[in-house]
């Protein structure tokens, strides 16, 4: 297996854009996590419409996530409703939350 990285992704930009061109019924890339090493998907958007959703949920309420956030002493910004009377701007999300 072949392995294309580097810091500003130009590497797997090209081979999505000529496996896009060139392999019609390519749906998109199965790859591991650089962070942790984890079966990850890169979909095309052509596949959309064969996808199904199978459940929801806010991303900062996934442990396992919160446990990388922690690792890499990261952060998600979570945007306050725009209706909240006191929505002064973001709040942060992490493990520490």
């Amino acid at each position: 297996m072949a392995v294309a990285h580097d810091a500003n992704h130009a590497a797997g930009r090209a081979l999505a854009a000529v496996t896009y061109v060139s392999v019609p019924r390519a749906d998109g890339f199965l790859f591991l996590s650089r962070y942790t090493g984890d079966a990850c998907v890169a979909v095309f958007g052509r596949a959309f419409g064969r996808l199904s959703l199978l459940s929801v949920m806010p991303l900062v309420a996934n442990a396992e996530f919160l446990q990388v956030l922690a690792a890499a002493n990261a952060h998600v910004r979570v945007p306050l409703r725009a209706s909240a009377p006191d929505s002064g701007g973001d709040r942060a999300a992490s493990a520490n939350s």
